[in-house]
């Protein structure tokens, strides 16, 4: 990466996500008319990258659940470092709401929810935290909801009908 024309002093901060992950020393080159004088850090520069991300499913809204549902994501490290995954679930896209599904996943990209938390015809985001553990986490909700529906749900009937008459309601 090369950074010309620059003060005497002062900081320069760098676009490092084109440049591979490693160790660098950082050098500097002083042009001063016919002189120039080069000289580079003691200690070294790591580049790490961050993980990337994406739902896989649900990735619509009006999913459907029916008891459990698979959730799926892609997460790639180009470092090669490790990925943890945490999965939550919030009804509302207000992350002081979201509530645990299941944390510290590692080595898969799909994970079983047996809900038991939502009740029959709530609807429900997906948000999916990956993280190295060098950079900070990164997280996305699924573009669309689920709606969980109980198998075998009773639904409540309730009539207000004179006797002989042919009418239903349901709530």
């Amino acid at each position: 990466v090369n950074a010309v024309n620059l003060p005497n002093t002062g900081s320069f901060t760098w676009d490092t996500s084109t440049i591979s992950a490693g160790d660098y020393f950082v050098c500097a080159t002083l042009k001063y008319g016919y002189c120039e004088r080069s000289d580079c850090s003691d200690g070294k520069l790591t580049i790490n990258h961050r993980p990337s991300l994406e739902i896989t499913k649900p990735s619509v809204e009006g999913e459907s659940a029916y008891g459990n549902y698979i959730i799926r994501w892609n997460s790639n490290d180009s470092d090669g470092d490790p990925l943890v995954t945490n999965l939550f679930y919030d009804t509302d896209r207000d992350p002081a709401s979201m509530e645990v599904i299941r944390l510290g996943i590692r080595g898969v990209n799909e994970q079983l929810w047996a809900i038991r938390t939502l009740n029959h015809g709530d609807s429900a985001y997906i948000y999916v935290e990956v993280s190295d553990g060098i950079n900070p986490p990164i997280g996305l909700y699924s573009p669309g909801k689920i709606t969980y529906y109980i198998p075998g749900y009773d639904c409540v009937f309730d009539s207000d009908c004179a006797p002989n008459e042919q009418c239903i309601d349901w709530y």
